[in-house]
């Protein structure tokens, strides 16, 4: 949900209300692919995770690295954002 709006804000800005909401569903889609990709292509190289190293992050760091990476997010598209309404406002 925070991708979303984070790529929400600036496309509303750029664009307006309307086209935002178009660029928005192009976007997601687009992100969306890449994801599958990336997925498809490690479960095609048969990689194998090790699950018990990875236990110590998932149990105690991984609402952390989510936490850090939401806030980096929503930092760039606040950049991205004000950006353009500077532009706008000039």
């Amino acid at each position: 949900m925070s991708l979303i709006q984070s790529v929400q804000i600036p496309l509303f800005f750029k664009y307006g209300a309307e086209n935002g909401r178009i660029y928005m569903f192009i976007s997601i889609i687009l992100i969306a692919f890449i994801i599958g990709g990336v997925f498809y292509i490690v479960e095609k190289m048969s990689i194998n995770l090790q699950l018990d190293n990875l236990s110590n992050i998932a149990n105690y760091g991984l609402s952390m690295i989510l936490l850090i990476a939401t806030i980096v997010i929503y930092r760039i598209s606040y950049s991205i954002s004000y950006r353009i309404y500077r532009k706008k406002e000039i």
